[in-house]
């Protein structure tokens, strides 16, 4: 198991100053693109915004269908919205064997392997503002559940994206965790998954996942927005937005619909 730098120690202005040439994860790392806002801004500025609009303005900048993961990425109840800044990880499928031991010996094996195979390290620095993106090889593993979704978001958290499973699912809802899956999940991770690395790119939704891209998510799906396209994607996008409510705002009143949030 590998553990690169923490996204927060090398990855924004607000802990290293002017740029630097930082690097994750040594020589197969990935240059560090910095931001002079923090994810919390970013993620305040995006959570204004649509998925449809978000696409609409890479459609614009000529950039159709990039980002857009796979609709087998769903939401685990209906209404969720979020936008953040990625922290990604990839967990890999077990290599070995089970053996046979009492329900004893079973319980304290379980906790081993939280610590030395199924680690869950990102969660050390993730931050306001982030958002989980985690490749799981789309096993049907319950990796994710209701209380790791409630340590994140006491974290901050704003939302987690997994290609692969996720299980407590009227617990998820019940609390609101902001949570997409590839499938819902039954099972531990014990002999099922380990992890194997953070803060690299990844494949989530069948598209890559990099640390620090922009990731917006609704009841429509999700979309990926490397951080080159942000700020030209923030003002087109947001042009789309209020152009729309514009128009909707005057077929409400054509109709005598009382308004609400979305116009």
């Amino acid at each position: 198991m590998k553990m690169t730098a923490p996204l927060d120690l090398c990855w924004y202005q607000t802990k290293v100053g002017p740029l630097a040439p930082w690097r994750l994860g040594g020589s197969r790392g990935l240059d560090a693109r910095m931001f002079p806002v923090s994810p919390k801004d970013l993620a305040d500025k995006f959570e204004k915004l649509r998925v449809a609009d978000v696409v609409d303005a890479l459609d614009r900048l000529g950039h159709r269908d990039v980002g857009m993961m796979s609709q087998r990425i769903r939401p685990m109840w209906e209404g969720i919205q979020f936008a953040g800044v990625a922290v990604t990880a990839r967990y890999v499928p077990y290599q070995g064997y089970v053996p046979s031991m009492s329900v004893e010996e079973y319980e304290k094996w379980v906790g081993w392997y939280y610590g030395n195979g199924c680690s869950y390290p990102y969660m050390d620095i993730v931050q306001d503002g982030n958002v989980i993106c985690l490749d799981m090889n789309a096993q049907e593993v319950g990796l994710w559940g209701s209380h790791v979704a409630l340590a994140a978001m006491h974290k901050g958290v704003r939302g987690v994206v997994l290609d692969g499973g996720c299980r407590d699912r009227a617990e998820i809802k019940i609390q609101k965790s902001k949570v997409f899956s590839s499938t819902p999940a039954r099972t531990e991770v014990q002999g099922r998954i380990q992890f194997e690395s953070m803060n690299q790119p990844i494949a989530c939704g069948d598209v890559q996942v990099r640390p620090g891209d922009v990731i917006v998510a609704d009841d429509d799906g999700v979309c990926v927005v490397p951080p080159k396209f942000i700020d030209e994607v923030l003002k087109i996008a947001t042009k789309v937005r209020d152009d729309d409510k514009k128009a909707r705002r005057a077929r409400y009143e054509k109709l005598g619909l009382p308004k609400d949030d979305t116009v």
